[in-house]
């Protein structure tokens, strides 16, 4: 019975040290060059909250890494507030602006995403980026022209007879002919 209870007392102990380990910045880094992002990103979150405010460049810089990981896993809210936090820690990397530029395009948010770019156009003008700056202005432009106008085109679900992988070839045809045959309000003979 002794035996059983040291046994049992040790793994608890060994336990709560192991789930007792704090985050630590190469961690993050590990985990990030795994390809673990949503692991990496909470991490960065960790450490973010545990660092001084009063080191800036340290703060910076985690939040830049950290937008990035949410920005690879398509949680775009928490990128733009973590390329926000990186931007008002005044972070050195130019690409911080960019990037959350494009979080805002993706986002839908064209008008703000066209101020972010402008600014970056207007704080790095001889930039490796400014070509894509220039397309994003762009794009978001022209997506705001396309919203302002839509098409006569509508997007619609096929049936469910209709789909590529449990279809052959001859079926593939019939179910086209019947989705043109229905929308030209036809009798089509397939």
């Amino acid at each position: 019975m002794y035996r059983y209870c040291s046994i049992l007392v040790f793994t608890v102990i060994t336990l709560s040290l192991v789930s007792c380990k704090t985050a630590k910045l190469s961690d993050a880094l590990e985990r990030e060059a795994l390809g673990e992002y949503y692991d990496a990103a909470q991490i960065y979150r960790k450490v973010y909250v545990k660092t001084s405010s009063k080191d800036t460049y340290l703060r910076g810089s985690i939040a830049y890494h950290q937008g990035d990981m949410f920005q690879k896993i398509n949680n775009h809210s928490r990128a733009l507030s973590a390329y926000a936090n990186a931007i008002r820690y005044k972070y050195t990397d130019s690409t911080a602006i960019f990037k959350q530029a494009q979080t805002l395009q993706k986002q839908g948010k064209y008008a703000e995403a066209i101020t972010r770019y402008t600014a970056f156009l207007d704080t790095h003008p001889a930039d490796s980026l400014l070509v894509l700056a220039k397309n994003g202005i762009t794009g978001c432009e022209l997506a705001q022209d396309w919203k302002k106008t839509p098409t006569k085109y509508t997007v619609r679900l096929p049936d469910k007879t209709c789909n590529t992988f449990g279809c052959h070839q001859w079926q593939m045809k019939r179910c086209l002919r019947q989705t043109r045959c229905s929308d030209r309000q036809q009798d089509c003979q397939v």
